[in-house]
């Protein structure tokens, strides 16, 4: 990335925050901080920290398949991921994904790209799942409960689609 398109990534970003904080509701914040609960924050940040190391890991095991990389360099693209979706809007942190990790491990963007691919389609086949195992365990409402069945069929259809795919993989 040139210095000038650098700067304007920097002044797009800086221009999306001075937005966000003239429209801010600074009243509505300091009430909420007030009134929440600092013990389920703690948690929740612990529990948020961990979530990345996780997805971390995991991408961290595909990558391994490819070419030998440390974790903290796949860390360290990953968590950039997450605060770059959290800035630009459709995902694009992905990007940044791929490119620091590419950059830190000199493997090419393009397998950078795949292995990325392939982390984000494993994490897609997993959410039937932990939404289904949730709605067995757990007291949800109606409008959630009534999508169980599709839930559980979906996650059955994936799953077997992965073993296809796996079996086929071997094979070649």
């Amino acid at each position: 990335m040139t210095r000038g398109l650098r700067l304007l990534a920097i002044a797009g970003v800086l221009v999306a925050l001075g937005i966000v904080l003239l429209r801010l509701d600074y009243a509505a914040v300091r009430d909420a901080v007030h009134s929440m609960s600092w013990p389920w924050a703690g948690a929740t940040i612990a529990l948020n920290l961990l979530s990345v190391i996780v997805d971390a890991n995991r991408w961290h095991l595909i990558v391994r398949v490819r070419q030998r990389v440390a974790f903290w360099n796949v860390y360290r693209a990953h968590l950039a991921g997450v605060v770059g979706n959290m800035v630009v809007p459709f995902k694009l942190g992905e990007g940044a994904r791929v490119l620091m990790l590419a950059r830190a491990e000199r493997l090419s963007p393009a397998t950078a790209f795949s292995t990325m691919l392939l982390d984000r389609a494993i994490d897609a086949a997993f959410l039937p799942l932990f939404i289904g195992g949730a709605t067995l365990l757990l007291p949800l409402p109606e409008s959630i409960m009534r999508f169980r069945p599709w839930m559980l069929a979906s996650t059955v259809g994936l799953l077997l689609a992965l073993l296809v795919v796996g079996r086929w993989v071997r094979r070649q």
